[in-house]
């Protein structure tokens, strides 16, 4: 600031103007027109700099990103970008959907002969599931000794054609027909009889 003196009279207080500075009525401002040279030792700092431009227009400096190598940043780690569309989710066995991993995708249970499925559900389709009785039912046809109920769709041994003594673990001896089978009353003895009864 230039001006004061003694406060015997006014005195007037002025912002002394310096090269860069304009000094008007009320406002203290750069001089652009002077200022500007001061950026030519600032651009000889970045001169051959790769990734950085200087705008002579403005006088700024910004990043000149095509000569900048991405891998060569602080703190890349290289697992942290992968192309996305080379990245596939596969639908295994059972499933529908996928898809590469560049939008979200469904994976969903694939509905087959006999098999429904909802939104939150994944049941048996009676009214499909009962036509496989009849491929099953076949291998018992002319079969002896099984039946088969229609209306439960159960099958179940028909006891009266089963042979007992063709079972699997028959022993002839240990099982004898009690009729047949007597006690004698010997020597000094009365009673006796079959053994169907004591």
């Amino acid at each position: 600031m230039t001006g004061g003196g003694t406060i015997a009279a006014s005195r007037t207080i002025n912002v002394g103007p310096g090269v860069g500075i304009k000094v008007a009525a009320d406002t203290v401002s750069i001089d652009s027109s002077e200022v500007v040279n001061y950026a030519l030792p600032i651009r000889a700092l970045f001169s051959g700099s790769a990734g950085v431009n200087y705008n002579s227009t403005t006088g700024a400096f910004d990043v000149n990103e095509a000569a900048v190598d991405h891998d060569t940043l602080s703190n890349f780690v290289a697992n942290e970008h992968i192309n996305h569309t080379s990245v596939t989710l596969t639908a295994g066995n059972g499933l529908t959907g996928g898809g590469d991993i560049s939008a979200n995708r469904t994976f969903a249970v694939g509905p087959g002969t006999g098999i429904k499925v909802a939104a939150d559900t994944v049941s048996i389709d009676s009214a499909e599931i009962s036509l496989y009785a009849l491929p099953i039912r076949a291998l018992f046809s002319g079969s002896a000794g099984v039946n088969y109920n229609s209306t439960t769709g159960a099958f179940d041994v028909d006891e009266a054609n089963v042979v007992h003594d063709n079972l699997s673990g028959f022993v002839t001896n240990e099982h004898i027909n009690h009729a047949t089978v007597s006690i004698s009353a010997g020597n000094g003895l009365t009673g006796g009889g079959s053994i169907v009864a004591t």
